[in-house]
């Protein structure tokens, strides 16, 4: 395990203020395009999508590398929360009726993503696009202008946008996609 990012990830996770329990507007609206079955929730942090799907009829497999995150979901119903490596970790080819990916990137593991899905399976994902104006500065992290859109250019796009998020005077651009796996 990345002992480094598991750190960085519990201290950050063992603040309260850093705890978002709403979900995206993205999840909210797409989530009904899939069918309801088994979801995945990569890099789920305190749960905030896993909770909204279980209550929607999902069952939802959580991923995080944090174990202090997912104490938050540790007892709910239909969410199975699990401690995870995405850099040792293969996840279940064919599998999820839907799959949340947000605000993490990782290019080794978009393959995988796609292969996760069951076929018809929705894909929801938003993550921050490199811009001189975002708080997030490492590039490795940060998809470039069209990036996400042809990282998974093998799926039918249902939607797409590239925006500034200007909430709370944070300046970030930011990319979403939902997509399906025909």
């Amino acid at each position: 395990m990345a002992l480094e990012d598991k750190q960085k990830w519990d201290k950050k996770y063992s603040s309260t203020e850093d705890i978002k329990s709403n979900p995206i507007d993205l999840v909210k609206y797409y989530y009904k395009l899939a069918h309801r079955g088994l979801a995945l929730d990569i890099a789920c942090g305190t749960g905030r999508h896993s909770i909204f799907l279980a209550q929607n009829d999902f069952e939802v497999d959580a991923l995080d590398i944090s174990s202090t995150a997912l104490e938050n979901i540790q007892n709910c119903a239909n969410i199975y929360p699990r401690e995870v490596d995405f850099d040792n970790h293969k996840l279940t080819t064919n599998c999820y009726d839907l799959v949340v990916c947000t605000y993490f990137l990782d290019r080794d593991i978009i393959e995988d993503i796609y292969n996760s899905l069951a076929p018809n399976g929705v894909l929801i994902y938003e993550t921050f696009l490199s811009h001189e104006n975002n708080q997030f500065q490492n590039g490795k992290f940060l998809l470039q202008k069209g990036e996400l859109k042809e990282l998974f250019r093998d799926l039918d796009i249902i939607f797409y946008e590239e925006w500034l998020d200007s909430k709370d005077s944070i300046i970030n651009h930011k990319a979403s996609l939902v997509g399906v796996k025909r």
